[in-house]
């Protein structure tokens, strides 16, 4: 069931009513209007938030002139809120919490099987991957987000970013190497703000430009 602020221009729906947001029944101006970006957005984009307990996903939908933050605030239920399409990548560092961290040069990049690295957090001390394992253990959060668009010519766009928050243990990078064969490679390497800020940046593509498309 919807629930309507008017005073602080958001829109409170269950995840039933925003997979179909063009059916939702509502009377403000205002509220219509988060719902149609919603519902045909140039560029939409989801992060994925692991701490303890269940992962947090946020959207965000936007169009040429607005955008759309949705965040969840309960089981099965998410808050709209109206969002300028510039401030996008500076709302996603504050949902993930991007800040800076110690950047130690002796860490280096690690390649290891998908299938390892998910067990990973899990192993006892030790072995081929202990560094990692123990940032991994000791990781404040990671999180994931991703987005999808249309350029002026119609051709589809995706991009994505996997980040591990280590706190002391610094920031990482995943991303997928060797796709080829059932366990794909990951390669994990350290990195700094700078560069994942600039990675979120990326998943904007060309959607605040003029010749961004809907998708």
């Amino acid at each position: 069931m919807t629930e309507l602020d008017a005073a602080r221009g958001r829109l409170r729906l269950t995840t039933a009513e925003l997979a179909d947001p063009g059916a939702v029944a509502v009377s403000p101006r205002w509220a219509r209007e988060l719902l149609d970006v919603v519902a045909r957005p140039g560029l939409r984009m989801t992060v994925r938030i692991v701490r303890p307990g269940p992962p947090l996903w946020h959207g965000v939908w936007a169009t040429r002139r607005d955008a759309v933050l949705g965040s969840p605030v309960g089981a099965g239920r998410y808050e709209l809120s109206p969002l300028e399409p510039v401030l996008i990548p500076f709302a996603v560092a504050t949902i993930v919490g991007l800040r800076r961290r110690p950047v130690d040069p002796a860490r280096t990049a690690t390649r290891i099987p998908t299938s390892r690295y998910l067990a990973l957090g899990d192993e006892p001390p030790g072995g081929e991957y202990a560094g990692l394992a123990a940032v991994l253990r000791g990781r404040r959060t990671a999180w994931r987000a991703s987005s999808t668009w249309r350029d002026s010519g119609g051709e589809p766009h995706a991009a994505r970013v996997h980040v591990i928050d280590g706190g002391d243990a610094g920031l990482w990078l995943v991303a997928p190497k060797d796709q080829d064969g059932p366990d794909p490679v990951l390669v994990v390497e350290p990195t700094d703000v700078r560069q994942v800020w600039s990675a979120l940046t990326g998943l904007l593509g060309r959607r605040v430009r003029p010749d961004a498309e809907r998708v």
